[in-house]
């Protein structure tokens, strides 16, 4: 079976925080994600922060935690990565994965800030052949999955309006 090389750009929220709130299950992040999935090493990990890198390291001993993304994808030949980074970073970022190698991209939602970041994205991805998919994962969470079952077994009778936030 072969094993993919994943890295994450990114461990705030969404990349390795929310393990820290049992309430919401597991995987919540996309750590966890990787380290679910049979196949898939994680093998590197990168964030701006200080604090969050040696958070991470501490869980994670034995997986280098770097600084910058490209230090990152230079060093590790990675095959996946997974962009949980501030929406505006995504293009250069996505640039960065692409041009370094990396063969395919989870970049959270949304994919840009504006059109021309979004065909920046599309156009790195086509030219060195990656793979990408912005990640709409919400329908899996647990929350959403008890509201759809409460929905199609009518206990809540007909469904009018609803409105939901997080």
């Amino acid at each position: 079976m072969t094993t993919y090389r994943a890295g994450l750009i990114g461990l705030g929220e969404i990349g390795s925080l929310y393990e820290a709130e049992s309430w919401r299950g597991s995987p919540s992040t996309h750590s966890e994600a990787f380290e679910a999935v049979d196949g898939v090493d994680l093998v590197a990990a990168c964030d701006l922060s200080a604090p969050r890198r040696e958070g991470f390291a501490a869980k994670r001993p034995g997986i280098p935690v770097y600084e910058g993304a490209a230090e990152m994808v230079r060093a590790e030949g990675l095959d996946i990565v997974a962009i949980a980074t501030p929406h505006a970073t995504h293009a250069e970022l996505v640039e960065v994965c692409a041009s370094g190698g990396v063969r395919g991209l989870i970049i959270e939602k949304p994919l840009a800030t504006d059109l021309a970041k979004a065909d920046r994205i599309i156009a790195a991805c086509r030219e060195s052949c990656v793979v990408a998919s912005v990640s709409y994962l919400r329908r899996w969470d647990r929350n959403f999955r008890q509201i759809k079952r409460v929905l199609d077994d009518g206990e809540w009778g007909e469904l009018l309006y609803l409105c939901g936030h997080m």
